[in-house]
């Protein structure tokens, strides 16, 4: 078992043993914490236990700010065709032809689910 801190790096666990009644409320309020070879606090998670996201972000947050950041350095535009990345982004990228082929039948399988959902 893994040596576990409390947010101020004061051990509050040695890794031996059952875990002290202090050491099982920290571990489930998410106030216990491993130390990284590199001396850096994480937050504990048991094994058997799903980690909680630590940001608040999701996936649309995250393609509306990649998408705005590649308007502004000029990498992309709107209406920027598939044709157009593979050819600007190709000599750049093992994986831009597998992009377009992967949205392409990303979107028709979408756009077939949507079709029978609304007859």
């Amino acid at each position: 078992m893994a040596t576990l801190y409390d947010q101020q790096g004061t051990e509050i666990y040695a890794g031996r043993g059952k875990y002290s009644h202090r050491a099982r409320q920290m571990i489930e309020r998410r106030e216990a914490y491993t130390r990284s070879e590199e001396g850096a606090l994480s937050v504990y998670v048991p094994p058997n236990q799903t980690p909680e996201p630590q940001r608040a972000s999701t996936l649309q947050e995250d393609a509306r700010t990649l998408k705005r950041d590649a308007q502004e350095l000029g990498l992309v535009y709107d209406n920027y065709t598939s044709k157009e990345r593979v050819k600007e982004i190709g000599a750049l990228s093992n994986w831009s032809n597998y992009c377009h082929g992967f949205t392409s039948h990303l979107d028709a399988i979408v756009r077939a689910y949507q079709e029978s959902v609304n007859y």
